[in-house]
């Protein structure tokens, strides 16, 4: 199966019908969500939409909302932040990490219209995967088992950010966002006791002890340039090379399977001669 995609940055008021509902397919499934709902939510709360489509059929595999604004807590001190949400992949395509590269594709984008900003990424994680995310990716993110306090100037932002579109359902001092029912299926996310061995998914569940009843973590990102890019980067390196790795590993198997049956077949058949000249055997 071809995994190849095109990545497509697209205003969410010129999305089709027949898009949206292509995309509602891949999402309802996962969420408790009427097509209402979602049709409002995709045309209303997003600057963006990144579509993710098969190279070969054009069929859309995965989106993701994203909502751009900029901050200015002074004259010298700006903020592009990046709100995400309302984001699904399929699950054959998540090993391209089409998302994370989206997310550069736009904060590269955006770096020439702001040069001088800082960039923030933002959202509320409904389960585990969401917040394993940054903790693979990105170095400098919040909540962090490694780091404890968030810094003032970033903490007065995501105060900011969460009471601008949570409004009370937002508790700053948690960064619990409260819903009002579980957005997520029953079979998404759920942490099963063999996951606590990983640290961020035991930390995950310390912040969010009620994440099973649909509330959310608040996840505030740096997206610092370089090193966020840099840092990403060395990733993919390091998983295409394991794959050559791999795949080098797997046709060295190939080979000496092949030789084995070589073997296999060439003694058979001496057998065969032998069984043809000796009546003993």
């Amino acid at each position: 199966m071809d995994l190849a995609c095109k990545i497509k940055i697209r205003d969410p008021n010129k999305l089709t019908n027949k898009e949206i509902d292509e995309m509602f397919k891949l999402y309802s499934p996962h969420h408790n969500v009427t097509f209402e709902s979602f049709f409002k939510r995709i045309k209303i709360q997003f600057t963006d939409i990144f579509i993710f489509r098969t190279k070969i059929n054009k069929k859309i595999v995965g989106f993701l909302g994203i909502s751009i604004t900029r901050l200015s807590l002074s004259h010298s001190d700006t903020y592009t932040t990046f709100y995400l949400g309302a984001g699904y992949m399929h699950k054959l395509f998540r090993r391209n990490r089409l998302i994370q590269k989206g997310i550069i594709k736009l904060a590269i984008r955006a770096k020439f219209s702001h040069l001088f900003d800082r960039f923030i990424i933002w959202y509320d994680a409904l389960n585990y995967k969401a917040y394993l995310i940054p903790a693979k990716y990105t170095r400098e993110y919040y909540p962090n088992p490694f780091k404890k306090q968030i810094p003032p100037s970033f903490k007065r932002i995501k105060t900011y950010l969460g009471k601008k579109r949570y409004g009370d359902a937002y508790n700053p001092e948690t960064g619990i966002v409260n819903k009002s029912y579980r957005k997520l299926k029953d079979h998404v996310g759920i942490i099963k006791p063999k996951y606590l061995k990983n640290i961020y998914i035991r930390y995950f569940l310390k912040k969010n002890p009620k994440y099973n009843e649909g509330n959310g973590l608040f996840i505030f990102v740096l997206f610092k340039f370089p090193s966020t890019i840099l840092h990403f980067l060395k990733i993919i390196i390091h998983k295409w090379l394991m794959k050559l790795s791999e795949g080098d590993d797997s046709k060295k198997k190939q080979e000496k399977d092949y030789t084995v049956e070589k073997e296999a077949v060439f003694i058979g058949k001496l057998e065969e001669q032998v069984r043809e000249t000796s009546p003993i055997l």
